[in-house]
């Protein structure tokens, strides 16, 4: 398989893409890996400024990229995230949930509820 047909394998061309966690670590490496694949790509974040900026960062690649801030626990921030999303680029075609939380306690003791905002 030469180049072109890979490129054309992964072809993500008119595709929305939504990373949360994208701006840093492995998902802005993925947010990139589709924009370099030709996804318009929203990037969520708790910080605003690293959204502008990993929003930039994408477009100067030749992309189509939206940063918006985003704090997952939040539900209004969730469907903010979506109708922004929905808004600018028309759908949602892929979603990459990379964003975590860090649990600062023994596993015995996390409780159901703790592990539902994991």
């Amino acid at each position: 398989m030469d180049r072109a047909q890979l490129d054309q394998l992964f072809d993500l061309s008119g595709r929305v893409a939504v990373v949360t966690g994208g701006t840093r670590g492995i998902g802005r490496s993925i947010a990139e890996g589709f924009a370099a694949a030709g996804a318009d790509v929203v990037v969520a974040s708790r910080k605003a400024d690293a959204c502008t900026e990993t929003q930039s960062a994408l477009e100067a690649m030749g992309g189509r990229a939206l940063g918006v801030p985003t704090h997952l626990g939040e539900p209004d921030d969730l469907q903010a995230l979506v109708d922004t999303t929905v808004d600018r680029f028309g759908g949602v075609d892929i979603v990459v949930n990379n964003a975590a939380t860090a649990l600062a306690q023994m596993i015995e003791d996390i409780t159901p509820e703790a592990w539902q905002k994991v």
